[in-house]
């Protein structure tokens, strides 16, 4: 920055004390310059600054305040003072300058202010002049948080001072340093420390070489040279790669004209802002407690409370600065276990000091015998116990093992143990001979054994004794003592037991017990008894069995059996509160377990435009939360939503907007919003492992997006207020039938178990709809004899699709069995078209018995595109998938009111629902004009040179409905073709233009009532097939009946081209240069001559045209016969690019009535339409049911036509008619051949084996559409057919007559053989002549159905004459090529499929799918011989998408062959590259089309380019070759673009010309700007240059509205949309939006 000029000598005299002295001395500036917390690993402390300078305000200095931001890590005293805060009036060019200046005796002051995050003042403080000093700018005590520190100096004068930070941790930063310099001397002014590349140094305003000269220097000395910025001008500095200290040296050379000189620096890290730090101050050390539990076999992390002087943490780990010093350490005993922990710790500054907590928990095992000696024949129970004192969870492998006795029951136990739920394993073994025997037990990982003997004598007992576990109880409680006898002797036996309870058991009932046990009985005895031990108090139970012999000898020793039992303590009550902090732990319990409460704190902050805010957190099911205690920065917040999952949510509204909330990041624009959620959760011991929150973003319009963390939607729909008791499923029925619950529906599986209790000794006999469950199927049997009652479960137990009915004796529980999909069930979701909202249908599929239905996909063809990817693609067709019977189909939005029509497979049935896509009520507008007035001849007015572009939409409410409007001055948009330009843009954004025309202007709207426009698009008729890309003026009431009509100026250069297929993808049309959008193509079949069926393809769906070459390209090759041996043509209208030219007047008008009720749908519709001053009238009826189909239609127009296509299914019977007559004087729409064609079927299964098929024909034809057999000409005649097929699967034989007349006439005899075995079919159906000149012929078909997919062969072969074959690959729906398949996350599907999309119906793997197709045809009336095949094959990857598609055919002269292919790979994030190419191998009719192409997006940089070849056919014999590559940089403040394309005629090589532009814009402010141009058209071979150039300067004058004034230097004529004409120039840009008007809030 310059300062006043005096002419002054250089004074090299330094200022005799530190902080006074002078910047040309070598002092450095700062100490030491960091960068921000972010980017500095290790931060150098700083605790006074060296001098800093505040501009004055007088002086306009764009970066005059010094602003800096104070950080405080940790609450505490605060200190800062000043050095010369106010300006010295005397320093100015004194022997002892520090850097005060003023350059008039204007007023001088300087204000200091600190500013906390809310925008509260602190501190403030202004200086007025004075001599310099240090003064205390504030000492005091502060929050953790982040403060503004400003200087901002009033007047003609520049305010140097310094600044001087103490405390516990503080840092002062700044964004930009303003440093004076006044040295010839080099000085180092700023220190850098870097750890790494990508630092870069900006300084603003050096004045040039002239006054300023600079250098960077390294440790090691090492000088390298910097440039100086100009006057307020920037210049970027990048520091070296390798990390260090850098010193930046300034100095003024000799002859500056500046007494002193004020530049500013900013510090820039990848690109981005970092923070310059100023000064800093830390007497911290970071403490860090953490607790280790100590096992056999491995160290954990656990919990454990330990105080650290006066802190009291969790040790989860736990980490915190603390002052340095040294902290007495506590640990409280844990029971259990040995804790081991230091006494102290000392902290020091800048160091870790670690406290480590040792927990080694101790474990103790033991085993028993209830048994010491018994007689053969009785059972011992053995009782391995492992117990801790330890509250947390411990591991545990307990196992008993002997090498003489069967041990019964589980032998071993894996899991842990604690103090409250020690591990024990329990089993019994049988004496079944005498000796001495052990059991073992072992204790893993603690290393612990156990053994106890038991003593077995040689006599013999029949009693085995046995008792259960004694429940511990508390003191006063009553328990139950159970013991159980068997007799295992094959007679009856007296016995005699007592029971002594011990020491603490108190018996309420008789212990005593005698009776005789049966042969084979057990018997259950049991008494109460009473605790009246103390608490922890352990006795043992004895009880005695007498009675059993053997052959008359009793058992030698007594039969006892002991069992302990100890009088439980009551637990403490402790309800201490306990701050915590929610760091995820290891889920290990630890001790001891204490009633708690922790405060859960959620901060959040974000940049959204959403209405509002979702926060979703989960909590550990043994933690609860307390209601009412949620708050939001402190104040109260409602309770949260609960989901089915446990998770909470927390829905927040966003506040409004305002100046000071509002962000214009580039990263993302909106309000910034922020804030704590704290609420308190209650838990036994210490808190465990908390989940991270999640955060979910709502917008207007149902639109939702996760910002952070893993959103459930699904559990988050369903969530319920906090308190509302959710209903807790049963987990088992009341009644005797215990399993399956009533009412269960199952999936995928046939197979169930069942359980059933009843009462010990009844048979429990169970019926699964009405036979009997055998005993075999028993897989467990329980008896309880305290209850008396026995519970059997069944294993494998099957049951039948439907409803099960599961009976026991007058019991019954019906569950389900869910079979295949016998009907669907739509529900819209969302039906509204806005533009940015998906289109949804939920559809719950149910199976014969009305349940949800079992299978998991449902296959659906929608007739807008699918916006998820195919959920199972290893299926043909589209599929969405189901859960419990329930999927949703989620569609493209849609910008404009739409009809969807969605198509579902239903079994094999294919059932269509039709659903409108409705207006919203929202109001979007924007309208732009730019208007450029020219002077390239001076200041001379006139029309010619001004220029106008204008361009407008909007939509909005209007009288009850809803208006689309777009105009364009110059014209409406067309969609972008991929063979045009770039190939690939780098994203996955969908392109819709919803208003066309050939008008400037598209209207569209639509009311609940009526329906108009004016527009290009589909007509509103239904009884003819009309052209769909008319502009016409149309309007159809939305009332039943209904009425619709149009007006219309058809152009004059409408064109229309029957095209015929030759087995290839490619077809041409007669003319080239058409119109963009501009064409309808049909797909036409007819059968000599009559018109069959007429089916519209898509643009970019089913074909591509280039507009320039007329060449349109099928995704598959289309054979010249159908499957059904129909002849196939494409109809194609178009126009040429003089739209405007010769109009002519067309109308039309229909009444339409129609009734869809009961899966029942008529329609009745009569129509007049005149195009091409033609006027054709006609009625049409169309029938749909379950049953039957009929589609009737008439039509007159100088003559009659007439056609009725009806199929019906009656039981056994199925039945079709088709029939077409047209009269030769029949002028009108859709015209064919004049003749009569009548075709009818009829076949009914008479018996299970036995059908019978009756056709037959009818055709009264001209001779050019008639065929020929056996030389004669058949114009007239019919045939009648009937015969009878018996069926022995799976093979059929057929027997029976045809009787022909007419031009071929005759007698024959009709013979079948088939074969039909899933998945194959196959038929040879032979006719052979008995009389007349009846041909013999073959029909076979075979068709092999590979799941959805169904290829077929179709050959029809006269003996001696014409064979036409056909070989087809179909879906049950079609349509497989939807626009998700070839999604990439960098990548439209819709351009993928465009450019190189193939028809592939069959998945040979998820990622890869085949299409095929064929056909042949021999017609020896003209002698041509015609054969065509191909193959297409898909594949995706997800990150690779790749086809390629090949034809052949032979049409007896030339063999053609047509290939196309394409792969798109998304190989970053950033990078995308692309190629595809279709060739026409034809010999003398060569043609190639090839492109590849990239994009680059990565934040500011932005690149698109392609390269692309068009030759032979291809090219309509414009050979050319071109490319194009464009760039792009841009930030907030900046934008620059280049580009260079260029384009060579192959033909005329010297044609190869290439134009070269550069351009770019710089924002001074939201106001104002500058911006600049340059073009080059250069062709190398006629040593041509044409350039040009020119500067302008951008004004905007109010919101919206720029004002530009600009000068060309040099003119240029080329590509190009901008103004390049030589000379002065203005330009107004407006813009405007649907808020015009409204007042801003």
């Amino acid at each position: 920055m310059k300062a006043p000029h005096t002419p002054s000598r250089y004074d090299a005299q330094q200022r005799p004390t530190a902080p006074r002295h002078a910047l040309r001395g070598a002092l450095p500036l700062l100490t030491a310059l960091l960068m921000g917390s972010l980017t500095a690993a290790h931060a150098q402390e700083i605790e006074t600054s060296l001098p800093l300078t505040s501009i004055g305000d007088k002086l306009l200095w764009s970066v005059g305040n010094q602003d800096f931001t104070l950080t405080v890590a940790v609450a505490g005293k605060v200190r800062l003072d000043l050095y010369s805060p106010q300006l010295d009036p005397k320093d100015y060019r004194s022997a002892t300058y520090y850097g005060d200046e003023t350059y008039d005796k204007g007023a001088v002051s300087t204000r200091f202010e600190l500013v906390d995050d809310s925008g509260k003042t602190v501190f403030v403080k202004t200086y007025a002049p004075g001599p310099q000093t240090w003064d205390t700018f504030f000492d005091t005590t502060l929050p953790a948080g982040t403060f503004k520190l400003r200087a901002i100096t009033t007047g003609n004068a520049k305010n140097t001072f310094a600044v001087k930070l103490s405390g516990a941790s503080a840092s002062l930063t700044a964004d930009h340093l303003i440093v004076n310099v006044h040295s010839h001397a080099f000085i180092p002014v700023l220190n850098v420390t870097t750890d790494g590349p990508g630092y870069e140094l900006q300084m603003y305003d050096g004045d040039g070489p002239g006054e300023l000269q600079a250098q960077l220097r390294d440790t090691n000395g090492k000088v390298i040279p910097l440039p100086v910025s100009a006057q307020l001008g920037s210049v970027s500095w990048k520091l070296p790669d390798a990390p260090g200290h850098y010193t930046v040296e300034l100095s003024q050379p000799q002859g500056a004209r500046q007494y002193s000189n004020s530049v500013s620096f900013t510090m820039t890290h990848n690109k981005a802002a970092t923070p310059i730090a100023v000064a800093s101050t830390d007497t911290l050390g970071l403490l860090r407690v953490e607790a280790e539990l100590i096992l056999p076999d491995q160290t954990l992390p656990t919990q454990v409370p330990v105080t650290v002087g006066d802190l009291t943490t969790n040790a989860e780990p736990y980490e915190a600065k603390a002052p340095a010093r040294t902290y007495p350490v506590t640990v409280p005993p844990v029971a259990g276990a040995v804790v081991s922990a230091p006494s102290s710790v000392e902290v020091k500054k800048g160091e870790t000091a670690l406290v480590r907590v040792q927990v080694k928990p101790s474990a103790a095992l033991t085993l028993v015998a209830d048994k010491p000696e018994v007689c053969v024949g009785d059972v011992v129970r053995f009782t391995a116990q492992a117990t801790t004192g330890y509250a947390g969870d411990l591991p545990l492998t307990l196992a008993l093992t002997s090498d003489t006795l069967q041990l019964e029951g589980t032998t071993s136990q894996t899991g842990v143990f604690n103090a409250a739920t020690p591990g024990t394993v329990q089993v019994q073994a049988t004496a079944t001979h005498s000796g001495d025997f052990a059991v073992v037990a072992k204790l893993g990982p603690w290393n612990d054994m156990k053994a106890v003997g038991v003593r077995v004598v040689p006599d013999v007992t029949s009693f085995q004794l046995s008792r259960s576990n004694v429940p511990s109880a508390l003191p006063g409680a009553e328990v139950r003592v159970a013991l159980s006898i068997k007799n295992t002797a094959d007679v009856a036996q007296p016995y005699h037991l007592i029971d002594t309870p011990g020491a603490g058991l108190e018996a309420l009932d008789s212990p005593d017990f005698s009776g005789t046990l049966e042969a084979g009985e057990t018997k259950t005895l049991s008494y109460r008894a009473r605790v009246t031990g103390q608490a922890g108090a352990s006795s043992t139970l004895q009880a005695s069995l007498t009675g059993s012999s053997v052959n008359g000898v009793a058992c030698g020793v007594p039969q006892t059996s002991q069992v302990p039992f100890t009088a439980l303590t009551p637990a403490p009550v402790v309800t201490p509160e306990v701050e915590t902090v929610p760091t995820p732990t290891p889920e290990v319990r630890t001790a001891p377990d204490i009633q708690r409460s922790s405060v859960v704190s959620l901060p959040f902050h974000v940049t959204t435009q959403a209405s509002t805010l979702v926060v979703a957190h989960g909590f550990p099911a043994e933690t609860s939360y307390v209601p009412g205690s949620s708050k939001l920065d402190g104040q109260a917040l409602p309770d949260p939503l609960v989901g089915a999952s446990g998770r909470v949510y927390w829905v927040i509204p966003t506040p409004v907007g305002t100046k000071d909330t509002i962000s214009n990041e580039p990263a993302g624009k909106g309000k910034l919003v922020s804030g704590t959620i704290t609420y308190t959760l209650t838990h036994t011991g210490l808190l465990p492992a908390l989940d991270a929150p999640s955060l979910l973003a709502r917008y207007t319009r149902d639109r939702q997006d996760v910002l952070q963390g893993n959103f459930d939607t699904a559990d988050f729909a369903s969530a319920r207020a906090v308190g509302v008791a959710a209903v807790v499923a049963p987990t088992e029925n009341a009644g005797n039938i215990k399993l399956p619950l009533a009412g269960k529906v199952f999936y995928a599986r046939d197979r169930i178990g069942v359980a059933v209790e009843g009462p010990l000794g009844t048979a429990l006999v169970t019926t699964v709809n009405g036979v009997t469950i055998p005993d075999t199927q028993i897989g467990t049997r329980i008896s309880d004899p305290n209850t008396n009652t026995q519970r059997l479960e069944y294993v494998g137990v099957a049951i039948r699709p439907g409803a099960n009915v599961i009976a026991l004796g007058d019991q019954t529980v019906q569950v389900y069995l869910a079979g295949p999909t016998a009907s669907v069930v739509v529900t819209p979701v969302s039906v509204v078209a806005d533009g940015s909202t998906p289109v949804i249908l939920k559809f719950k599929a149910l199976d014969a018995a009305g349940i949800a239905s079992a299978e998991q996909f449902l296959t659906v063809n929608p007739s807008l595109e699918p916006l998820t990817p195919d959920a199972n693609p290893s299926d043909a067709g589209y599929q969405i998938a189901l859960k419990d019977g329930v999927g949703t189909l989620v569609l493209q939005p849609q910008a404009t009111p739409t009809v969807l029509n969605v198509s579902m497979l239903v079994g094999r049935k294919v059932q269509t629902l039709r659903y409108p896509v409705v207006p919203d009520s929202s109001t979007v507008g924007v309208g732009v004009v730019s208007a450029t007035l020219g002077f390239p001849s001076g200041l001379n007015f006139s029309a010619s040179n001004l220029t106008v572009q204008a361009r407008a939409y909007y939509e909005g409410p209007l009288l009850g409905g809803k208006v689309y409007i777009a105009a364009d001055k110059d014209g409406l948009p067309t969609t972008t073709n991929p063979y045009l330009r770039y190939p690939v843009t780098g994203d996955a954004s969908i392109q819709t233009i919803p208003l066309q025309g050939i008008d400037p202007v598209a209207v569209n709207y639509d009311h609940p009532s009526f329906h108009a426009q004016y527009l290009q698009g589909p007509l509103p008729i239904t009884v003819f097939s009309l052209d769909t890309n008319l502009t016409t003026l149309s309007a159809f009431s939305k009332t039943n009946p209904s009425v619709s009509g149009f007006v219309a100026f058809v152009p004059g250069d409408q064109k229309t081209d029957t095209l015929r297929p030759d087995g290839t993808r490619l077809l041409r049309l007669s003319h080239g240069n058409v119109s963009p959008d501009s064409e309808s193509v049909q797909l036409v079949a007819t059968h000599n001559g009559l018109e069959i069926r007429r089916t519209p393809l898509t643009r970019f769906v089913d074909y591509v045209l280039d507009p320039t070459t007329g060449v349109l390209t099928l995704t598959r090759g289309l054979e010249s016969t159908d499957a059904d041996l129909n002849t196939l043509s494409v109809l194609v209208n178009y126009r040429l690019n003089d739209p405007l030219d010769g109009r002519t007047l067309g109308y039309g008008a229909e009444t339409r009535y129609e009734v869809r009720s009961g899966g029942q749908n008529f329609s009745v519709a009569a129509a007049a339409v005149s195009l091409d001053q033609k006027l054709t009238l006609g009625v049409r009826a169309t029938y749909d049911s379950s049953v039957v189909k009929a589609n009737v239609l008439a039509a007159y127009a100088g003559g009659l036509q007439a056609s009725a296509d009806i199929s019906a299914s009656l039981g056994d019977t199925a039945a079709t008619l088709q029939a077409r007559y047209q009269d030769i004087g029949y002028v009108g729409l859709n015209a064919g051949s004049t003749g009569t064609a009548l075709s009818a079927n009829v076949t009914s299964r008479v018996t299970p084996a036995i059908s019978a098929v009756l056709n037959g024909e009818y055709h009264d034809v001209t001779a050019a559409d008639a065929t020929t057999t056996n030389g004669v000409l058949d114009t007239t005649g019919g045939s009648v057919a009937a015969r009878a097929d018996v069926r022995f699967q799976p093979f059929s034989v057929g027997l029976g007559a045809k009787y022909a007349f007419g031009d071929i006439y005759g007698i024959g005899v009709v013979g079948s053989v088939g074969y039909h075995a899933a998945p194959v079919d196959l038929d040879v159906v032979h006719t052979q002549p008995l009389s007349g000149n009846l041909a013999t012929t073959t029909d076979f078909s075979a068709r092999v159905a590979l799941g959805k997919v169904t290829v077929g062969l179709h050959d029809l072969l006269t003996w001696g004459g014409d064979d036409a074959a056909s070989l087809t690959m179909s879906t049950v729906l079609g349509n497989t090529n939807v626009s998700v398949g070839y999604d990439l996350p960098t990548a439209s599907g819709a351009g993928n499929r465009a450019r190189f999309g193939v028809d592939s119906g069959l998945p040979l793997t998820d990622r890869l799918k085949l299409g095929l197709r064929g056909s042949v045809l021999r017609d020896l009336t003209v002698g041509t011989n015609s054969v065509a095949a191909g193959a297409d094959l898909a594949y995706n990857s997800g990150d690779v998408n790749a086809t390629l598609g090949g034809d052949v055919a032979y049409d007896g002269v030339v063999f053609k062959t047509v290939l196309r292919g394409g792969i798109t790979g998304t190989l970053s994030r950033t990078l995308t590259l692309t190629a595809d190419g279709t060739a026409d191998l034809t010999p003398d009719n060569f043609g190639a089309r090839a492109a590849v192409g990239y994009a680059y997006r990565n934040a500011a940089w932005q690149s698109l380019g392609y390269l692309r070849y068009l030759d032979g056919s291809l090219s309509a014999g414009h050979p050319e070759l071109s490319a194009g590559v464009s760039a792009e940089y841009h930030t907030p403040t900046l934008a620059l673009r280049g580009g260079l394309d260029s384009r060579t005629l192959l033909n005329d090589e010297p044609s190869f010309t290439y134009q070269a532009s550069v351009g770019g814009t710089y924002y001074f402010s939201d106001m104002l700007g500058v911006g600049a141009w340059g073009r080059a058209l250069v062709q190398p071979s006629s040593n041509t240059l044409q350039y040009g150039y020119g500067l302008e300067g951008l004004y905007r004058a109010l919101p919206g509205t720029w004002l530009t004034v600009g000068y060309n230097f040099a003119g240029f004529e080329g590509i190009g949309s901008t103004y390049t004409r030589p000379g002065f120039y203005l330009r107004l840009d407006l813009t405007l939006d649907e808020t015009l008007g409204q007042n801003e809030k």
